[in-house]
């Protein structure tokens, strides 16, 4: 996924020209080269985004703010993550 999609930056051409370009160089493996590290930041993207955010809303309810301020709150502290 991501090792397409650099190729595809780097030297231009359509997508199925990248993929066979490829997997013509690296074989099947190549075409998943970097597919771990990019499932990883997307993991930990989801789980900050959908486990704080809420956490954070909730407190701010808590505190008496106002639902505004709570979903920015938390929209602030899931982005920082």
């Amino acid at each position: 996924l991501e090792l397409t999609m650099i190729q595809q930056q780097r030297f231009g051409g359509t997508l199925p020209g990248t993929l066979r370009r490829l997997y013509e160089r690296n074989g099947l493996s190549g075409l998943f080269r970097g597919f771990i590290p990019a499932s990883q930041r997307e993991a930990f993207f989801a789980v900050g985004y959908l486990g704080l955010s809420p956490r954070v809303e909730r407190v701010c309810d808590s505190l008496e703010m106002s639902p505004t301020a709570g979903v920015a709150a938390g929209s602030i502290a899931s982005g920082v993550l």
